[in-house]
């Protein structure tokens, strides 16, 4: 009985001796390593709307339009993507380690996002054409920017029209954005430099009635 209470005093000291060692977690290595040449440019393909085009053309808008919102789209690495797919896969996967172990999206930029040298660059490139960081998703899969229209249009490239589409007024670029391709490794799109907006694809149909008689349903009017 004794020696259990001695046992029993001492694992403290023992557990404080012999910590229980963590895998480690390796942060996310830099992509961007190559310096920004601005002459240097790719375009960032797919990011135009189908509907910006002469047909609906209406001119190009005012400079000093403000333009917020805007979200610049980045990726992981193959490996990363990887990791992530499995990690996921594990996540519903009774026989692993990692079954129902759910991470914060801090965690999920920590483990599988960008590197923080890696954000930095970015928003410092951003930041050069004059266009402000309004936010980084806690991911790290998203830059939040805004900016006037002379402004964003400078520094991807492209130009900002106004458009008339079915009878409506909106905006949009008028041909894919272009970055230096120096960020191209992290740098996947460009989201809301237009204003249109996803719809709902279906439509209310009419109001019916039960008409117990016949067994049947019947429109009725508005």
């Amino acid at each position: 009985m004794r020696s259990l209470r001695l046992l029993l005093l001492l694992l403290p000291a023992l557990a404080w001796l012999n910590p229980v060692v963590c895998p480690a977690q390796h942060a996310p290595h830099p992509r961007l390593v190559e310096p920004i040449n601005e002459n240097a440019i790719v375009p960032l393909k797919g990011n135009t709307l189908p509907v910006a085009n002469a047909r609906t053309d209406a001119g190009r808008v005012l400079p000093n339009l403000a333009l917020t919102d805007l979200v610049l789209v980045l990726s992981r690495s193959p490996e990363q993507q990887t990791a992530f797919d499995e990690f996921i896969a594990n996540q519903y996967d009774a026989s692993s380690a990692n079954f129902h172990h759910w991470l914060e999206p801090a965690e999920v930029g920590e483990r599988f996002g960008p590197s923080l040298q890696d954000i930095a660059t970015i928003n410092g490139w951003l930041k050069s054409h004059g266009l402000t960081i309004a936010e980084v998703s806690k991911d790290r899969m998203a830059i939040l920017f805004g900016g006037t229209a002379a402004q964003v249009e400078s520094a991807f490239h492209t130009e900002i029209h106004n458009l008339r589409v079915n009878g409506e007024p909106h905006i949009a670029n008028m041909s894919d954005p272009e970055i230096p391709a120096a960020l191209a490794p992290v740098v996947v799109g460009v989201k809301a430099l237009h204003d249109f907006h996803p719809r709902p694809m279906h439509r209310l149909g009419s109001k019916v009635q039960f008409n117990s008689s016949t067994g049947n349903w019947h429109r009725i009017a508005d």
